[in-house]
């Protein structure tokens, strides 16, 4: 059992570790907004000059070809994009820097439960206030989507250095859509482990309560068979007794052999399927015990179950109740002499709560 406890708690933690692992982390995020950034920047600046925009002086396109747009034609990978700080720096363009601060603004999202593909699509997303950005760069848009998809993809698959030298986690694995992969395989493993452990221990439980009632019904099976004969071996030396009253031998005899049956019935009525009952009230057995007393009415014998029970009146409370009839509350009783007591039908119980309630009334006959 301790066994299997380690071996699921190291499963578990192996799967934790993999999915925290598995998270895009912050500092990677920023860094695909500041490339989203550079590759939004460019395209609109050059889309204005294409389209000789009145707002751009002959000036500002000769720097911008010759400082800005050279660096941001070097970025191939949001690895190596520039800082929101330098390109809105270097940009000097009103509109330009619009974009770049609504771009930039998306660092503040909470990133932390979307999956790749939505992470691309906000990414990507174009704010419409004050400008309608997308007009002018819906076909980058597309562009982007497909190359963000191909760097996330190729990121995801590589290995980054170890935790310990450099403090850094190892990227996570994904499908190249932006789904884990690592996730669903990790968890159905861990679920398919617990349900083998959790049937085994059913089967061995089922098993054990099986043998267990198998060894119950059997041992019940002895009992009762022991108790058959020695009511056979009562009737037989009452028989005996009626022939030899004369006979003090016999006499001798007989009781050595009705001494020795009540031993033998002691030893049966003491096993654990039999209790004793001092009295019903409510439909409810008191004072329940193992063994018996000077104030016992009810003896119980337990099913297998250890649920259910048959009762009766007890062998020595005969002449008590004989004295307090009314001492048989629960039972249903005929009165046809008041000579002895006798049980013409057992009645059940059932134990409920640790309380043993009549389910059936036993019958009793005044002879």
């Amino acid at each position: 059992m301790r066994k299997t406890i380690y071996t699921i708690a190291a499963i578990f933690l192996y799967s934790t570790t993999i999915s925290a692992q598995n998270k895009l982390d912050k500092a990677t995020y920023d860094k695909l907004v500041d490339y989203v950034n550079c590759k939004y920047t460019k395209a609109y600046i050059d889309e204005k000059i294409r389209t000789k925009d009145k707002g751009l002086a002959h000036d500002y396109i000769t720097d911008y070809n010759a400082r800005l747009n050279p660096n941001l034609e070097k970025i191939h990978s949001f690895e190596n994009a520039l800082s929101y700080d330098d390109l809105r720096q270097s940009a000097r363009y009103k509109r330009a820097e619009i974009l770049i601060d609504n771009i930039n603004d998306k660092k503040k999202d909470d990133f932390a439960d979307w999956a790749k593909e939505e992470i691309i699509k906000k990414l990507i997303s174009l704010p419409s206030n004050p400008i309608d950005f997308e007009s002018y760069l819906s076909i980058k848009t597309a562009e982007l989507k497909t190359d963000l998809e191909k760097q996330l993809h190729e990121f995801d698959n590589t290995s980054k250095p170890n935790i310990a030298e450099t403090g850094t986690t190892t990227p996570p694995v994904t499908d190249g859509k932006g789904n884990n992969s690592t996730d669903f395989w990790q968890w159905f493993v861990i679920i398919f482990i617990l349900a083998i452990i959790v049937v085994s221990k059913l089967k061995k439980l089922l098993t054990r309560s099986k043998n267990d009632d198998k060894k119950l019904e059997k041992k019940l099976s002895t009992l009762e068979k022991r108790i058959i004969t020695l009511e056979n071996e009562n009737k037989q030396i009452a028989s005996q007794s009626n022939r030899n009253e004369n006979d003090e031998k016999s006499e001798s005899a007989k009781s050595s052999i009705i001494e020795t049956s009540k031993q033998n019935n002691e030893n049966v009525a003491t096993d654990n399927f039999v209790l004793y009952a001092d009295s019903i009230y409510n439909e409810t057995f008191h004072k329940v015990t193992a063994t018996s007393t000077e104030d016992t009415i009810f003896k119980l014998v337990k099913t297998p179950s250890g649920k259910t029970a048959t009762f009766e009146v007890y062998k020595d409370a005969h002449e008590k109740i004989l004295r307090r009839p009314d001492f048989l509350e629960g039972c249903e009783v005929q009165k046809i002499g008041s000579q002895s007591v006798e049980t013409t039908e057992k009645g059940e119980a059932e134990l409920e709560y640790n309380t043993w309630k009549i389910t059936k009334k036993a019958k009793i006959k005044f002879i």
